[in-house]
């Protein structure tokens, strides 16, 4: 009697420990509840989180796992972007800002090219210059690549958000710091490159010169670098923040205006949309195009850069088709009004 009672309630107590493995299962899988559920920081818990099998397909407001980090498609979580959580509701760029967007893209892209081509000139052998002349002078025009490239980045996540980002003006400007700095960069391997010129070679002779030009070169550089360092406080924090998110609020409306007026003019004169379908149709080419340039070139730097710039020329050409047509349909002055009516508001308080 008394081994089938204790048979009995060890059935049970294994019972009951299998619906509770059961549950708990249940609900990692379904909801990620051990990763970030509530948007925490995500180090530590996403790691042992057992939702990431189905986090990602079940859990869209909640986060993952490991193996699969995210919590839904539009807001990963987990490891990869630790915030996990409720899913943002963003707000889309304006027309001008997608076509400032565009412009940036090809900015950034044939800056890259830039790049791409110092890669190539650094790794020749050029005579009388020397080996090591030649790398510096591959550096140099590597520099001024990303120069280019970074001024790009700013456009694209600057004044490419108008619309979207509460200070547009201000990210862009903040960029310009290291723009410069990248400029004293470049600048710097130029002295570099001055004073190896001289360091071997047929040029030996002129080191006494190429040595003294380079260094002063240098510190010319150096001192470029410094002043972008001072600026990207200066141009992000304090009253010069509080000017560009002023100017950022000025302009958004305005160019909302802007595209709402060509949008409605367009519309009303019907020449918006077939002018619309061309700009598209040409853009479409130029994305070909560019993946043409990219593949016949074997993914080379220099090939796969123009091919960039090319397919980002077409991207930017179709997003200013946008700008024919579409829009509400209504008064294409209203940003600017709800705008002003914001300033008069605060004026009046």
């Amino acid at each position: 009697m008394k081994t089938s009672t204790t048979t009995h309630t060890l059935r049970i107590t294994l019972l009951a420990a299998a619906v509770t493995t059961m549950i708990s299962l249940a609900a990692c899988g379904g909801s990620g509840s051990l990763s970030h559920g509530t948007g925490g920081s995500g180090d530590t818990t996403a790691s042992t989180g057992s939702g990431g099998t189905t986090g990602g397909t079940t859990g869209s407001t909640t986060g993952g796992g490991t193996s699969n980090p995210g919590g839904g498609t539009t807001n990963p979580g987990g490891n990869n972007n630790p915030g996990g959580g409720t899913t943002p509701t963003g707000t889309a760029a304006n027309q001008v800002g997608n076509v400032a967007n565009g412009a940036g893209g090809v900015v950034t892209d044939l800056g890259n090219t830039v790049s791409g081509i110092g890669s190539t000139v650094g790794s020749q052998n050029l005579p009388v210059v020397g080996s090591q002349a030649t790398k510096d002078l591959g550096n140099v025009v590597q520099d001024l690549g990303n120069t280019v490239s970074n001024l790009g980045n700013g456009v694209s996540q600057g004044l490419g958000q108008l619309g979207a980002s509460k200070d547009p003006v201000g990210t862009t400007a903040g960029t310009a710091a290291n723009v410069v700095s990248d400029v004293g960069t470049t600048v710097s391997g130029a002295g570099t490159l001055v004073k190896d010129l001289g360091a071997s070679g047929p040029l030996k002779p002129l080191a006494p010169v190429t040595s003294t030009l380079g260094t002063v070169v240098d510190k010319v550089g150096g001192g470029v670098t410094n002043l972008g360092d001072k600026l990207d406080t200066a141009l992000t924090t304090g009253a010069v923040q509080q000017v560009t998110q002023g100017v950022s609020s000025a302009i958004t409306p305005i160019t909302a205006v802007v595209a709402n007026t060509t949008q409605t003019v367009g519309n009303a004169t019907g020449i918006g949309k077939p002018l619309d379908n061309l700009l598209t149709t040409v853009g479409n080419g130029l994305v070909k195009t560019g993946t043409t340039l990219d593949n016949a070139g074997g993914n080379h730097a220099v090939s796969s850069g123009l091919g960039s710039v090319v397919g980002d020329a077409g991207t930017t050409v179709a997003a200013t088709g946008g700008l024919l047509q579409g829009g509400s349909g209504g008064n294409p002055l209203a940003p600017l009004g709800g705008a002003l009516g914001g300033l008069s508001g605060g004026s009046g308080g």
